[in-house]
């Protein structure tokens, strides 16, 4: 036999209890008492099938794909023109019709650059510069060597 014990909440009313667990209101706990004993399952089954945890809910939102996408896709290769620096510093470039944005890491505004996509985000993507195709004239020559492998 199932038992359950029914659990008083001052804010919402009655609410059903099974060690912790949130089970709806009490004519819900008895329907899925019944329905779980019928199945054969158990009480906390009938309850997990019916509930999805905070983090799988997170899960399912972000992989679901943002309507339009992204018009590039990760590993291509692109020539882009650099508009804008962001805060973080790195070189904005904007791609087809829908000006979807790109990040590219040390590009300059003016510059015409060489990027290869490594990422793709909801809003944006990220870009590594391959080759700068026209310098800006902001471009300096580093005054370490060493700077391209340790900055």
């Amino acid at each position: 036999a199932l038992t359950l014990r029914i659990a008083t909440c001052s804010r919402a009313g009655r609410w059903g209890s099974l060690g912790g667990t949130h089970l709806g209101s009490a004519r819900d706990v008895q329907e899925r008492a019944a329905a779980a004993a019928v199945a054969g399952a158990t009480m906390l089954q009938a309850v997990a099938s019916r509930h999805r945890s905070r983090g799988q809910q997170q899960t399912a939102r972000l992989q679901q794909p943002k309507a339009g996408g992204s018009p590039v896709a990760e590993g291509e290769v692109l020539i882009v023109r650099i508009e804008a620096l962001t805060s973080h510093g790195h070189g904005l470039a904007r791609v087809g019709e829908s000006r979807w944005v790109l990040l590219i890491f040390r590009a300059l505004p003016g510059e015409l650059a060489e990027v290869r996509v490594v990422r793709n985000f909801r809003n944006r993507s990220e870009a590594c510069l391959l080759r700068v195709v026209e310098g800006s004239p902001d471009r300096v020559q580093p005054r370490c060597p060493l700077f391209d492998v340790c900055s």
